[in-house]
C-alpha cells in the first residue's frame, strides 16, 4: 500500500508540472495601430495621375516649332528665338529620348515658324508656317530620316499659306488642317499624296475654328479642338466618309485656348490637349493638360505642367509626351528651351486600388490609413486681364455698387456703406451653363456682413430689398467666418446641413452631378474637405455667380475673390473608390488566426456608403484567400469595429501555414475612410496541442499506470494482504 501511495504522490507531482505550461489554447494578440506599423505593411501604391518631369533642355530656343516622332526620337522642327520676323529658324534638333540627349540635324531648306509637321514612313514634311514678316508660306519641304537629307514636294495650296495648321497621316495619305489666311479666318482640310506628289481637296469643315487648333485622331475620325477663334468647340471629321460633324463636343470652360501642341498628341485613344493661350492681347498662357475622351465625351482633368506657355510642339515615345518650346510672354517674345515630359503610364482609371497613411501625404492624419485621395487641382491665379473675359454684371438699384481689381488679379466686390439691402454685385462666370460642373474660387473676406457664390437659373442677382428674386437654385452663403450650404426653391431658401466654421482666405466649391449638389472647402484649393451634400431639382440652364450683400444699415461689405475654375467635364472623383493595406507575412508558430478585429472611421456624411470592403485572411503559401468577410458597413460616425471570427471547424486547416490579412477599404469618391487599429488575436491550433503539449499527459500517465502495475505485482508477489 505504502508502494501504491509513492506512485500516486509521483503522478500527482508530474501532472502538476504538466498543468504549469502555456494552457493549450491560450491567446496571443498581434495590434497594428500607428502609422509606423501600416507602412511596415504593404499599400498598394499611390500614383499620380500621369506625372510630369523635365527633361534635357533645347539647344537652341525656339517657340511656335513643329515635330514629330520616330522611334525613340523627337525631331523638332524650325520655329524662331528672339524675333518672329527677324530671327526665324531652319534648325532640325532632334531629341533622344532614351539618352535625354540632343543632337543637330541637317536643316529645312527654307527657315520658317508655325509650320505643319508630320511624319509618313520614314519622312518628315513641313507644310508653310510662316518666312518672315508678313510673308506667309507655301513650302512643302520634307526631311528623310534615313538620309538625313531634305526634299521638296509641291507647294501646298495658295489658300492655306500660312502658320498655325497642323498635319497627320491617316491610311499612308498625309493631311494638311488650316484656319487663318490673308489675315482673315477661314478653315480647309487638304490630303497629300507623297507617292503621287498631289493634292486633294476635301470637304470644307462647317465652321472657323482659326488657326492653332489641336488635331488628334481617334479611329477614323480627326478631332479639331480648339482654335483662336476662341469658341471653345470640338469639329468631328470622318476620314472615311469625309463627312464633318459640326460642334460635336465642347472643351471645359476653364480652357478654351490656342496654340497647343498640335501634332496628332493621342495615346490610349484619348487626346492629349495641353498649354496654350486664352488671349492674343491679355493671356494668360496655360500649363493645363487634359485626355480627351472623344467617344464618351469626357474630359479628365491631368496634374499641371511646371511652365506657363503657348506655342509649343510634342512628340510621344513610348508612353510619353514631350511638350517643347514655345513662349511665355506677349510683349516682345521669344522661345523657350523647356522640354516637359508627360508619364502616361503611371495613370489609374478611377477605382484602382489605393491607400494613403501620413508618410505618403501630410493630409491623412497619424496612426491610420485611409483611401487614397485624387487630388486633382485645376486652380490658378488669374492675372487681372483674365478677371475681364468674364461677364461681370453690375446692379445699379439702390446705392451704387463697385468692382476693381486688385493686385496679382485678385477681383474685390463691394457694397459701399449705406442703406440696408441695397443691391448685389454679381458676376457671371461665362453665361449660362448645361449639364454638371465643378466650381471653385478663393475667398478673402475683407469687411461687412455677407458674400455668396450662387448657381440659379436666370441670371439676375439672387436678392435685393425686395427679398429673393430667383425661383430656384443652390448657394454658398460665407460670412468670414462660417459657411452654410442652402437650396433655394420658389423664393424660400432651406439650409442643407448646419453652418461650417472656416478661417479666412479659403477655397469653397460646388460641384453638379445630375441633381446633387455637393459643397466642398479647403485651405489650399488642393486637398479638398466635403461640407454638405444635398439633392435638388430645378429645370433649365443655370448661372454661376458671386456676390455680396450689405444686410447691415450702415456697413461697407467687401470681399475678394481669387483663383477661379469653372469645368463643365465629367466628375472624377476625388477620392479613390477602394484601396488595400496587407499586414506583413506571420510565420506559423504553432498558433492559427481565431479573431481579426478592424477598427474605421467613414467619415462625415452619409457613413454607410463608405465602408469596410474585406476583411480577409491570406495563405502566403499559396496566394488563396483562406477566409474572408464583409462589405461591413458603419453603423455610426466616428469608430466602427467589423470583426471576423473563424469557427472552431476551420482552425485545423490553418495548421502549418504562413499567413498575412488583408483589409480593402470602399469609398464613395466623396469622401474618405480611415483605419486606426487592427488586431489580431491567434490561438494555439488542436494539432499544435497533439504534437507538443499531449506527450506530457502521456508520460504522466503511463508513469502513474506503470505504478499501479507495480506495485499489483509487488502485492501478487508477497502473496496479497493488505
Amino acid at each position: 500500500m505504502k508502494r501504491l501511495a509513492a506512485c500516486v504522490i509521483v503522478g500527482l507531482f508530474l501532472l502538476a508540472t504538466w498543468g504549469a505550461v502555456t494552457p493549450a489554447r491560450g491567446v496571443s494578440t498581434i495590434t497594428y495601430t500607428s502609422t509606423a506599423d501600416f507602412d511596415n505593411g504593404t499599400k498598394t501604391i499611390y500614383f499620380d495621375n500621369g506625372s510630369w518631369s523635365s527633361v534635357a533642355n533645347i539647344q537652341i530656343k525656339v517657340a511656335d516649332p513643329g515635330a514629330a516622332s520616330y522611334n525613340e526620337f523627337v525631331f523638332l522642327i524650325g520655329g524662331y528665338s528672339n524675333d518672329s520676323n527677324t530671327d526665324v529658324r531652319d534648325e532640325n534638333q532632334r531629341y533622344n529620348a532614351t539618352a535625354d540627349s540632343w543632337a543637330q540635324m541637317d536643316p529645312m531648306t527654307t527657315a520658317r515658324w508655325g509650320s505643319a509637321v508630320a511624319r509618313w514612313t520614314d519622312r518628315i514634311y513641313s507644310f508653310g508656317g510662316r518666312e518672315s514678316a508678313g510673308v506667309e508660306s507655301v513650302k512643302n519641304e520634307y526631311y528623310n530620316i534615313t538620309t538625313d537629307t531634305w526634299g521638296v514636294g509641291a507647294d501646298v495650296p495658295a489658300s492655306m499659306a500660312g502658320q498655325g495648321g497642323c498635319a497627320f497621316v491617316y491610311n499612308f495619305v498625309v493631311y494638311y488642317y488650316w484656319g487663318v489666311t490673308g489675315g482673315g479666318v477661314t478653315t480647309d482640310i487638304r490630303s497629300y499624296n507623297p507617292n503621287t506628289d498631289l493634292w486633294t481637296n476635301l470637304a470644307d469643315p462647317p465652321r472657323q475654328m482659326g488657326s492653332w487648333a489641336v488635331c488628334g485622331i481617334v479611329g477614323t475620325n480627326l478631332y479639331v479642338v480648339g482654335g483662336s477663334v476662341l469658341n471653345g468647340l470640338v469639329l468631328r471629321y470622318n476620314l472615311d466618309t469625309n463627312v464633318w460633324t459640326d460642334s460635336y463636343d465642347v472643351t471645359p470652360v476653364s480652357f478654351v485656348a490656342f496654340g497647343m501642341g498640335r501634332e496628332n498628341p493621342v495615346f490610349d485613344d484619348r487626346i492629349y490637349v495641353g498649354f496654350g493661350l486664352r488671349s492674343i492681347t491679355t493671356g494668360p498662357f496655360y500649363n493645363k493638360l487634359y485626355a480627351y475622351n472623344p467617344i464618351e465625351k469626357e474630359w479628365n482633368r491631368k496634374p499641371h505642367a511646371i511652365y506657363e506657355r503657348d506655342g509649343v510642339a510634342v512628340g510621344i515615345v513610348g508612353t510619353t509626351f514631350y511638350f517643347m518650346g514655345g513662349r511665355e510672354t506677349l510683349s516682345s517674345p521669344q522661345g523657350l528651351v523647356h522640354n516637359e515630359a508627360f508619364n502616361t503610364s503611371t495613370e489609374i482609371e478611377q477605382g484602382t486600388n489605393g491607400v494613403e497613411t501620413s508618410s505618403d501625404h501630410p493630409s491623412v492624419a497619424s496612426g491610420v490609413f485611409q483611401l487614397g485621395s485624387m487630388r486633382t487641382n485645376d486652380s490658378f491665379t488669374n492675372p487681372v486681364g483674365v478677371l475681364h473675359n468674364f461677364s461681370w454684371y453690375t446692379q445699379t438699384q439702390g446705392p451704387e455698387t463697385f468692382t476693381r481689381d486688385v493686385t496679382g488679379g485678385v477681383l474685390r466686390l463691394g457694397v459701399e456703406e449705406g442703406i440696408a439691402y441695397p443691391g448685389i454685385m454679381s458676376a457671371t462666370v461665362n453665361g449660362q451653363i448645361t449639364g454638371n460642373f465643378d466650381f471653385s474660387v478663393k475667398t478673402d473676406w475683407v469687411s461687412g456682413n455677407v458674400m455668396r457664390i450662387n448657381v440659379q437659373n436666370d441670371d439676375i442677382p439672387d436678392y435685393n430689398a425686395e427679398g429673393w428674386t430667383t425661383n430656384d437654385g443652390v448657394i454658398y452663403h460665407l460670412t468670414g467666418s462660417s459657411a452654410g450650404a442652402f437650396t433655394l426653391s420658389n423664393h424660400s431658401l432651406t439650409q442643407c446641413g448646419t453652418n461650417t466654421a472656416y478661417t479666412d482666405p479659403e477655397y469653397f466649391r460646388i460641384r453638379r452631378v445630375g441633381n446633387e449638389y455637393t459643397w466642398f472647402l479647403s485651405n489650399d484649393g488642393s486637398a479638398w474637405t466635403q461640407d454638405e451634400q444635398c439633392t435638388h431639382w430645378f429645370t433649365g440652364d443655370v448661372y454661376v455667380s458671386l456676390s455680396v450683400i450689405d444686410t447691415v444699415q450702415g456697413t461697407e461689405t467687401r470681399a475678394n475673390f481669387d483663383d477661379f475654375e469653372f469645368d463643365v467635364v465629367s466628375y472624377v472623383s476625388e477620392f479613390r473608390d477602394s484601396g488595400s493595406w496587407v499586414s506583413p507575412v506571420q510565420t506559423f508558430n504553432g498558433e492559427v488566426v481565431k479573431t481579426i478585429e478592424v477598427t474605421f472611421d467613414p467619415g462625415p456624411f452619409d457613413p454607410a456608403i463608405r465602408r469596410i470592403d474585406e476583411i480577409a485572411l491570406v495563405s502566403n503559401n499559396t496566394g488563396e484567400t483562406l477566409h474572408s468577410i464583409c462589405p461591413c458597413t458603419a453603423t455610426q460616425l466616428g469608430d466602427n469595429l467589423a470583426t471576423m471570427t473563424i469557427s472552431e471547424q476551420a482552425l485545423a486547416g490553418l495548421f502549418g501555414v504562413d499567413w498575412f490579412v488583408r483589409v480593402t477599404l470602399f469609398g464613395d469618391g466623396t469622401n474618405t475612410v480611415s483605419v486606426s487599429n487592427i488586431e489580431i488575436n491567434t490561438v494555439r491550433s488542436l494539432i499544435t496541442i497533439a504534437t507538443s503539449d499531449a506527450p506530457m499527459l502521456f508520460v504522466f500517465v503511463g508513469i502513474l499506470a506503470a505504478g499501479l502495475v507495480g506495485a499489483a505485482w509487488i502485492r501478487n508477489k508477497r502473496g496479497g494482504g493488505r
